[in-house]
This record gives structure tokens, sequence and C-alpha cells, in this order.
């Protein structure tokens, strides 16, 4: 019985993370007012995770180290992105310290590794001895050199999308038409429908949400 009561509570923590991450998730990606939402969900979260690794303290069983693991990995993901999408650099250094300690831990591959490559970048071999003595300073040149990266992805991104259309888009807040293909942008969850201006976009925010993002 206390066995499958504590196979439950190991479960239940799991699940529980999973759905908050994937609310905080949801908070983040809609910005503005909801980031303050995003933090609330990530502290309940970060509970949740405590109680876990409480309750797994002094146990040598890998599969329940490596769910919590996991767990806290996905955790740290979460706090590092809203950091960077807030601009707080300062703020993201000690979860991207996590991130990069977790994958160089678990000895993941390049195709696997979501940052762990980085080190490369400035001339720095990904071994565990490189990452546990990364400076602040080294880690926030990274991060300025990811941010410069995706900036890049981007640009290019938009580039592609903009080659590839052949008509001029209409506003769904005003119902202007760009002058030249590329002028209005898309809504960044769905690229369904396109804007001429954030107001537009906020305006038009409670029709288009009822649609947003379904097939």
């Amino acid at each position: 019985m206390d066995i499958i009561t504590y196979s439950h509570l190991l479960s239940c923590c799991r699940h529980t993370c999973c759905i908050l991450g994937s609310l905080a998730t949801i908070y983040r990606q809609r910005e503005g007012t909801y980031y303050k939402h995003c933090e609330e969900v990530l502290h309940m979260e970060e509970k949740v995770l405590k109680k876990f690794k409480q309750s797994i303290e002094g146990t040598n069983d890998k599969g329940k180290i490596q769910c919590y693991d996991g767990l806290e990995y996905r955790y740290h993901m979460l706090r590092f992105n809203v950091c960077i999408k807030n601009k707080r650099l300062n703020d993201a250094v000690p979860f991207f310290r996590k991130l990069l300690e977790y994958e160089v831990r678990n000895n993941l591959d390049y195709e696997h590794q979501q940052f762990l490559f980085l080190l490369g970048l400035i001339h720095l071999q990904p071994t565990p001895a490189t990452v546990y003595n990364l400076t602040k300073t080294q880690i926030l040149k990274l991060l300025n050199r990811l941010i410069e990266l995706e900036k890049s992805k981007a640009a290019m991104q938009q580039k592609t999308d903009t080659q590839a259309r052949v008509a001029l888009m209409t506003c769904a807040g005003c119902s202007s038409t760009e002058n030249a293909i590329g002028e209005y942008k898309s809504c960044c969850r769905c690229g369904k429908v396109f804007y001429c201006k954030k107001s537009c976009q906020k305006t038009h925010w409670k029709v288009h949400k009822k649609v947003c993002n379904k097939k």
C-alpha cells in the first residue's frame, strides 16, 4: 500500500508540473499583463518541485531522480524564457547555468542540446569542468550571442515568409490594405491574419482569440 501511495504521489507531482508548465507557457506567449500570471503559476510549480525533491531525497532510484531532473529542467527553461523575453539578462543567468549543468550532466548529444553547443561561440569546450566554472560575465556574453542568433533567425524567417507571399494583405482590425508586400505583420501565434499596427491587433484580439491557432 505504501509503494502504491508513493508511486501515486510521484505521478501527481509529475502531472501537476506538466499542467502548470503548460499554463505558464500560454501566459508567457500572450505577453503584456499576462506575465504577472505566468510568474504566479511558475511560483506554484516551484513549490510542487520542492515537495517532489523532498519526497525522493535519500533514494537511489534512478528513474525517480531522472523524472525530477527532467521536470526541473523544463521549469528552468520556462524561467529562462520569461527572463529573456523581458530582457532581464541578469535574472536569466542562474537559470541558464542550471540548463547547461543539466545538459552536460546527462551527456546530451549535439542534436538534443538546447544550449550546451553555444559554448563553442565563445571558444569553450562543452565539458563539465567548463560549465561549472563559467563566470557571470561569460554567461552574459553567451546570452547576448544567443539573442543575436535568434534575431538573425527571425529576420531570415520573416524574409522567407514575405517572399512566399504574392498578394497584399488586409488588416484584420481596421480593414486597411498594405501598400507593399511585407508591410503588415501576421499574428505570431497562428500566422493566418495580418495587422497594420499593434493597436489594431490588441483591439481585434477578443474576436481573433476564438479561432487563433485552430486548424
